[in-house]
């Protein structure tokens, strides 16, 4: 389901297999339902959503779990302030990084989505945040 389980805990859901993942109750940053979509809707062209098509999406889906309003403006801006209720429980990823292209052993302690290049560089900055945390 897309919708619903709000208050269900990460060890509940391990737990009991009848409670579902949902937008709400499983993703920790609204950032990553953007770029989920971005890339993987719709089914059979994916990636082929203008900015404002999948900005529209978004916030749908996120009106649908009751994280936003009917009439919220969902944008650049808006988008990374919208409160996930399983933000709570994702903790930042301290580990260190290796990149793949430097000379092999070169370690760096920068995560890997703050340091884009290229013309997807404003996507991934705008994401860096979800990169930065894992799961607990």
């Amino acid at each position: 389901p897309l919708a619903g389980f709000l208050d269900v805990t990460p060890t509940q859901l391990s737990a009991d297999p009848s409670l579902k993942r949902t937008i709400g109750n499983y993703w920790g940053y609204a950032t990553t339902v953007f770029d989920y979509v971005r890339r993987a809707m719709p089914f059979d062209q994916p990636g082929s959503l203008s900015d404002d098509q999948v900005y529209a999406v978004t916030a749908y889906l996120l009106h649908l779990n009751d994280l936003i309003s009917e009439t919220a403006i969902i944008d650049a801006t808006t988008l990374p302030t919208v409160t996930m209720p399983a933000h709570r429980y994702y903790r930042r990823d301290d580990r260190v990084s290796v990149r793949a292209s430097d000379s092999v052993g070169s370690v760096t302690s920068q995560p890997a989505a703050s340091r884009s290049e290229g013309p997807a560089a404003g996507v991934v900055e705008d994401l860096a945040e979800d990169s930065k945390c894992r799961a607990s």
